[in-house]
C-alpha cells in the first residue's frame, strides 16, 4: 500500500513538471526517461534500468547540451548537470559490466536524487 500511494504521488508530481516545463523539449524528453527507467526503481524493479540506461544517457547528454529557458539558473545548471551526466554514464557502464543488482538500484537511486538535485539548484518547477 504504502509503494501505491509513493508510486502515485511521483506520477501526480511528474504531471505537474511536465506541464509547467513542456516549453523546454529536452527536458521534459530527459524527465520522460525518468520515469520510465528510474521510479521503477523505487517499486522493486530495476528491469527498466537494465534495459535503458544507454537511452537515459543519451537524454541527459542532449538535456545537457541545449539551450537553457532565461528563468533558469544557466551558470548552476550546466554545473549541476554535468553531475547527473557524469552519473548517468556511470550507471550505463554498470548496466553493460553486469554488476549486481544491488549496486545498479542504489546508483539508480543516486542519479534519480540527483536529477530532483538539479531542478531544486536551477529554480526549475516541478
Amino acid at each position: 500500500m504504502k509503494k501505491a500511494f509513493l508510486f502515485a504521488i511521483i506520477i501526480c508530481l511528474s504531471v505537474v513538471c511536465f506541464t509547467q516545463t513542456s516549453s523546454w523539449q529536452e527536458f521534459t524528453d530527459f524527465h520522460s526517461t525518468v520515469s520510465k527507467v528510474l521510479h521503477p526503481v523505487m517499486m522493486g524493479n530495476i528491469q527498466p534500468v537494465k534495459d535503458s540506461s544507454g537511452v537515459l544517457l543519451a537524454k541527459a547528454k542532449t538535456w545537457q547540451s541545449s539551450a537553457v529557458p532565461k528563468d533558469v539558473k544557466a551558470d548552476v545548471f550546466k554545473t549541476s548537470v554535468a553531475e547527473l551526466v557524469k552519473q548517468c554514464t556511470a550507471l550505463d557502464e554498470a548496466v553493460k559490466t553486469k554488476q549486481p543488482d544491488t549496486t545498479l538500484r542504489s546508483m539508480a537511486m543516486k542519479v534519480h536524487n540527483t536529477f530532483h538535485a538539479v531542478l531544486n539548484a536551477c529554480n526549475i518547477k516541478d
